[in-house]
């Protein structure tokens, strides 16, 4: 054999009702684990590559209320996960579907998702398959590929997951289940205002700005002068907490104002793809729209970014 997969205990029960079994001719058997039939085949099913790994679980369908549906999933050798439902009364296995999910053999772990039972399926990318509103999702994970993964609970923590990846242990849990984007936040300095997909380079430039405010520069010159030390600005990691005793935040403890008509900007450069900020470039203190766009009213902006490459050198 392959691959063994023991079912959950159901509730009220003294033991689990089916057995899988993968076997090395590509294919899986469903076996009774009733006294009166004991390891009896139930159901065969022919595989289109050798089974990896196999999850048995329990995936509420329909409305609230009703009974949760069996379902068997299999994780194949060529990274494709095949998912049938089981009769709970015969173990025939019915609705086949298949997902792929990478170029590596799929690896399946029976985890707990949305408060009831869902599978982790791991091969040159993590994917869980959970039930939500009543209907099955099968949803890539936003995080570092895993190796392998458990289910585990505890008081800060009811729906964890323990995870290896590569020489590495992690911790972690699945949130906001049933999104279909994920977001991450790149602290700026200012408002941005207008941005540019730089086509050579694949970099995004950011032209941020805000009114009444001060430069970098005017800022460690007035805290200098005022005998203060400086606040950290917004996207600073700070250090360990001996360290960073004493130690403020702007986002915290708020900016010096440059009054009326001051206008504080600066160009950036993102690499999106690397999640870091390249370069910023900031703009002439007091600079504003009259010397751009002939407006005193709005912050420095750009309707479009010149992009041009010379030999080994982008220009923006």
């Amino acid at each position: 054999m392959s691959c063994l997969e023991l079912g959950r205990v159901p509730d009220g029960r003294a033991r689990s009702r089916f057995l899988a079994v993968g076997g090395l001719d590509s294919t899986i058997r469903i076996l009774s684990l009733d006294p009166d039939e004991c390891m009896n085949v139930l159901a065969v099913l022919a595989l289109p590559a050798q089974a990896e790994s196999a999850a048995l679980a329990s995936l509420q369908l329909g409305r609230p209320g009703t009974p949760p549906a069996l379902f068997l999933c299999i994780g194949l050798s060529n990274g494709v996960m095949l998912r049938a439902r089981i009769d709970q009364r015969s173990g025939q296995l019915s609705d086949t579907r298949t997902r792929f999910l990478g170029g590596k053999p799929a690896r399946l772990f029976r985890t707990s998702l949305g408060g009831g039972d869902g599978v982790l399926a791991l091969s040159s990318r993590s994917w869980v398959l959970y039930s939500l509103a009543g209907a099955l999702h099968t949803t890539p994970l936003s995080y570092v590929p895993l190796d392998a993964g458990a289910s585990f609970a505890s008081e800060h923590c009811p729906e964890g997951l323990v995870a290896i990846a590569g020489n590495t242990l992690r911790i972690v849990s699945v949130d906001r289940l049933g999104d279909a984007f994920t977001s991450e936040a790149v602290p700026l300095r200012y408002t941005p205002r207008r941005m540019a997909h730089h086509s050579v380079s694949g970099h995004v430039v950011v032209i941020e700005s805000d009114h009444n405010a001060l430069s970098a520069d005017e800022k460690v010159q007035l805290y200098e002068a005022a005998g203060i030390p400086p606040p950290l600005p917004a996207g600073t990691v700070l250090p360990e907490e001996e360290e960073a005793d004493g130690m403020l935040m702007e986002a915290c403890v708020g900016v010096p104002r440059g009054g009326a008509g001051k206008w504080a900007s600066a160009i950036r450069v993102l690499d999106l793809a690397a999640r870091r900020k390249m370069r910023k470039e900031s703009m002439n203190a007091g600079l504003s729209e009259a010397s751009m766009c002939g407006s005193k009213e709005r912050a420095p902006s750009a309707r479009r970014v010149p992009k041009t490459k010379r030999r080994d050198s982008v220009f923006v």
